[in-house]
């Protein structure tokens, strides 16, 4: 299960694990992505799978770190109702623009923000996705502000990002990379 639309990081491991975990268990594996709710949606059909051991969720900080300091009511409880498999990935994320970006370094973008409060957009995959975190983080460091452009998913939010509608937002750097490379972003 992945919390989150195809297309975007998450599901980009969740696939390339599967084909792997797949051809060493000599069956298929299947992806369901279960998007919405900042991964609630996913986690909470983990809970009501059989107990089998076939029925796996690639969890990130959203689904079990974020959520918990973000909403005071969820319908699991990350510490105790799921066993970890183990680690998969680590994602570093950066702070990318779009086509239009002007800015040359991290400190030009902050004093942006703090030169004009609210004016600046920024794209993200969710409300309490890594990404949308990482840029509140950005805003509280620059003591500045600009406004979250909020999408149901990544890669929505990047098409977006590509085709200029917003300039900015923070990417895990496994999506990045062929953008960088391409030149269609910069970091």
């Amino acid at each position: 299960l992945v919390g989150y639309p195809a297309g975007g990081g998450s599901d980009f491991i969740a696939r390339t694990v599967s084909a792997t975990l797949g051809e060493l268990l000599g069956q298929q594996v299947v992806v369901e992505n279960k998007p919405g709710a900042s991964g609630q949606i996913a986690a909470q059909s983990l809970l009501s799978a059989s107990a089998d051991g076939y029925t796996l969720l690639g969890a990130d900080n959203g689904i079990l770190v974020y959520n918990s300091a973000l909403y005071p009511k969820l319908s699991y409880k990350p510490m105790t109702d799921f066993t970890s498999v183990g680690l998969l990935v680590r994602f570093p994320v950066i702070i990318v623009g779009g086509p239009a970006n002007t800015f040359e370094n991290a400190t030009q973008l902050m004093e942006a923000m703090k030169a004009r409060p609210g004016v600046m957009t920024y794209a993200t995959g969710g409300a309490a996705s890594p990404q949308s975190i990482a840029m509140e983080m950005l805003k509280d460091k620059s003591k500045g502000d600009a406004l979250a452009v909020h999408y149901r998913g990544g890669a929505p939010a990047i098409q977006d990002l590509l085709g200029g509608q917003v300039p900015l937002m923070a990417l895990d750097v496994a999506t990045a990379t062929p953008l960088l490379k391409a030149k269609k972003i910069k970091a």
